[in-house]
């Protein structure tokens, strides 16, 4: 598993001492994409959870660039470069957007935070173009944008990110993964749960299968491998 900047081995993850998600190992290496796909309570979502430090980690351990970081919280993750964005509950409804950008740019120096914004204002023009809206005032795609952008803010090196693409029409998807493939070529990893996995093979590099709380196959070159969405669900049985 050494040699990627995320490392997950063995994990294994649950609730009140209960294993949700039986050793499972992955890896994102600097600027890959990597999905992980699977059934309805198969695990997806608890694994992020469990690399974030949302989630009770039973067994196992993660690595970040190099250091051992099984131990730490998602506050003190997102400090060394380790975003994540839930699927839900991902913004601060009672406070503006300008203001849930600046909660994502706490890691960075206050006197960066311009030249981040502008940097995000290149990516999610018609989030920072809504700066001084409430966040509550946002449509649900809106604010699963401004989710991500607040992410951004935090410079991440790898972004945990929980189906991205729920609530969004058919264009801003194609907008969206159009954007993670960019910024991958900037050197930033992805490690993304999708249900959307039609998409999600379009700009994944690897992915991972899983079903029943464990990882059942892993597919390389998933890009240019000619893997087809019938392919994969056979895999979730």
């Amino acid at each position: 598993m050494r040699g990627g900047m995320l490392q997950v081995s063995l994990l294994s993850v649950g609730y009140d001492g209960l294993p949700i998600v039986r050793e499972v190992s992955m890896q994102v290496r600097t600027g890959e994409i990597v999905g992980i796909v699977g059934p309805n309570g198969c695990g997806k979502s608890t694994v992020l959870r469990g690399i974030a430090g949302l989630a009770e980690r039973l067994g196992g351990s993660v690595y970040f660039q190099g250091e051992e970081v099984s131990r730490l919280q998602v506050h003190e993750l997102t400090r060394m470069g380790l975003g994540y964005v839930p699927q839900t509950n991902n913004i601060f409804l009672s406070l503006s957007v300008e203001e849930n950008l600046r909660v994502g740019a706490e890691s960075v120096a206050p006197h960066l935070f311009a030249e981040q914004l502008a940097k995000v204002a290149e990516i999610f023009p018609e989030i920072t173009a809504r700066l001084k809206l409430p966040a509550q005032s946002l449509s649900g795609g809106m604010r699963q944008l401004l989710a991500i952008a607040r992410a951004l803010m935090g410079r991440p090196r790898c972004l945990l990110m929980d189906e991205p693409s729920a609530g969004l029409s058919g264009i801003v998807i194609e907008r969206l993964f159009k954007r993670i493939v960019e910024l991958s070529g900037e050197g930033l990893g992805f490690l993304i749960v999708e249900q959307n996995i039609r998409d999600l093979l379009k700009i994944c590099d690897r992915l991972y299968v899983m079903a029943g709380g464990e990882v059942r196959s892993e597919i390389i070159d998933v890009r240019h491998g000619g893997v087809g969405v019938e392919d994969v669900l056979r895999m979730f049985a």
